[in-house]
């Protein structure tokens, strides 16, 4: 039986990192037809409209790769076959890399209002919704809620709980919620 829950588990990320591979492909050409396109006369757009660019506002956060944590975010598809790894996977990501001292929350918080306002409306929706079960699923995390950790294990992740200050956690969570409720109203 653990044969079969361990294959089953195996197939199960190497589908997601398929599907994963496969958009991160999408995304790149969609950039580069959008990269050629921007040498016409069009207008160019707002920086509100602008996909976000890596942040750097700390040397913390000069080693984190924002971007990809919101691309990641934005590929959970809640509701989907394995969704639930996905996202305990991609919430352990998110905190190993930005619960932290030096970490800027409200640069952080506009990056994440420029990637969210650059989606159409329902990726918008999908995206913030993928935020909320992210959010939820930290709480347990700081709460050190046993029933989850099976999650991020079956995941194939490790979350660093050493390493991660639960007050900056939850300030970046509040500057993100911020941001979410800026994007709602």
């Amino acid at each position: 039986m653990k044969l079969i829950k361990y294959c089953s588990l195996l197939l199960t990320i190497a589908l997601c990192l398929s599907v994963t591979a496969c958009h991160q492909s999408a995304h790149q050409s969609a950039a580069k037809s959008n990269v050629s396109s921007s040498h016409t006369a069009a207008p160019q757009p707002s920086i509100s409209q602008q996909q976000t660019l890596p942040v750097s506002t700390s040397a913390k956060v000069d080693k984190v790769d924002f971007d990809k944590l919101l691309h990641d975010l934005q590929d959970l598809h809640p509701g989907t076959a394995g969704s639930s790894l996905k996202i305990a996977a991609t919430t352990v990501a998110w905190m190993n890399k930005l619960a932290v001292d030096s970490i800027n929350d409200q640069e952080l918080a506009k990056q994440f209002l420029l990637f969210a306002r650059s989606l159409k409306q329902d990726a918008q929706k999908e995206f913030i919704r993928s935020w909320q079960l992210l959010r939820d699923f930290s709480d347990q995390v700081i709460k050190k809620d046993k029933t989850i950790q099976g999650l991020w294990e079956d995941a194939g992740v490790k979350l660093k709980e050493k390493l991660i200050n639960s007050k900056a956690w939850q300030k970046l969570v509040r500057a993100i919620d911020a941001a979410v409720k800026e994007l709602t109203t």
